[in-house]
């Protein structure tokens, strides 16, 4: 109906929850009918996974952006409860190569 692409923010990895209370991750199999009507269609997709490796480590002074995350560290995505940056760059490398 006129869709020229289809963009995904890094909402999906490190937003979006199931009723589970786990992220939604880009290759969940529960997205895969929208990666093959986009394949079928041949609508581009791009996806915006992830943010420099700083803002998966820890807020002190050995982070090059510490100034940055001080100031917002809602920003920040260390610690246990989010995927590291390997598992969200594995996971969309697993949809690329689907």
């Amino acid at each position: 109906m006129g869709c020229r692409g289809l963009k995904i923010s890094k909402e999906l990895g490190l937003g979006f929850k199931d009723t589970s209370g786990n992220f939604v991750a880009v290759d969940d199999s529960r997205i895969d009918p929208i990666w093959a009507k986009c394949g079928e269609l041949g609508i581009p997709v791009e996806i915006h996974v992830s943010d420099p490796k700083a803002f998966f480590t820890p807020i002190n002074q050995y982070n090059e952006r510490y100034d940055e995350l001080m100031k917002n560290p809602e920003w920040s995505f260390n610690g246990e409860e989010f995927p590291s940056k390997t598992e969200i760059l594995e996971a969309r490398n697993r949809v690329i190569c689907m």
